[in-house]
């Protein structure tokens, strides 16, 4: 389940029954921070909490302590902290006037489920160590796009390196040939080869080597193409126009008209506009966390 950074949010749970005693503590990152529990207004089986402002995306664990019949049990249940990609003030006075939080925050997470899958990619902010496998050469492909990186391997990262490729890459440079040649891939053939532990390692990420890299990733604000992508499938989500698509739907014809849709609507976003906007976004296959 998503909860939203940067805003105030307030999850339920529901008790075996109304007497139920109920706690709840947050669990972030390991550490544990008791939370207050209410009861609704209108369901008395329904426990709330009022989670404290978060500003990390990450999962949260809530652990719920409740007792029935003199006997204690715990379920923990476990969130997402998101960015959301189009602000629900926004959505409620353009676009969904008069509907519930609940049916504005389904809507904003239904279009920011199709921009994810159709890009292959997140737009949010987070800060994390990331562990990569090196494919060879003085560039490595990162798993996401890079803000900026504080270390490789635990050590602070040196001035030589850079973040490349609009934050996609992760670069260091090459010093040219070695003196001596043989010496190119750092080592020394005589009557065969063995180590020089004075060679020159032409590549930086090794092949099949472990890189943890540490820093922030993604976006520091949501890209605008983005929004308006995300404008363009809430509207269709508010307004009932991707209905006939979500059910396959290719054609409906009556007396006097018919509807037929092209196969670019069962694709992609469902919205050719939404797609020209994110087209810049969509990455190639290629990219792996192991």
């Amino acid at each position: 389940m998503d909860i939203y950074k940067e805003k105030i949010n307030t999850v339920e749970f529901e008790a075996p029954d109304s007497s139920a005693l109920v706690t709840a503590d947050l669990v972030v990152d390991g550490v544990t921070t008791p939370l207050q529990v209410s009861t609704s207004s209108t369901e008395a089986d329904i426990r709330t909490a009022t989670l404290p402002y978060l500003t990390d995306e990450g999962q949260v664990s809530i652990v719920w302590k409740f007792t029935v019949n003199g006997k204690s049990y715990t379920k923990t249940t476990n969130y997402n902290v998101v960015t959301p990609y189009l602000s629900t003030r926004w959505i409620k006075k353009n676009l969904m006037e008069g509907s519930s939080d609940d049916d504005i925050r389904e809507a904003e997470a239904a279009a920011r489920y199709i921009v994810q899958a159709h890009t292959g990619q997140t737009f949010g902010k987070k800060t994390e160590t990331k562990t990569i496998t090196g494919v060879g050469g003085n560039s490595l492909p990162l798993p996401a796009r890079a803000i900026s990186i504080d270390s490789v391997n635990g050590v602070a990262l040196p001035v030589s390196y850079s973040i490349t490729g609009d934050g996609w890459y992760l670069s260091h440079p090459r010093f040219g040939l070695p003196s001596i040649r043989s010496d190119y891939y750092g080592i020394h053939e005589v009557n065969g080869v063995i180590e020089n532990p004075y060679g020159y390692h032409y590549q930086t990420f090794i092949r099949g080597g472990k890189f943890e890299i540490a820093g922030t990733w993604g976006y520091e604000e949501v890209p605008d193409a983005v929004v308006e992508a995300m404008k363009l499938l809430v509207n269709d989500y508010a307004s009932g126009d991707s209905m006939y698509r979500d059910r396959y739907l290719v054609s409906m014809t009556a007396a006097d008209w018919r509807i037929q849709f092209t196969n670019g609507a069962f694709s992609q976003t469902g919205n050719v506009r939404a797609d020209q906007l994110l087209g810049e976004f969509v990455l190639k296959s290629g990219w792996a966390v192991l």
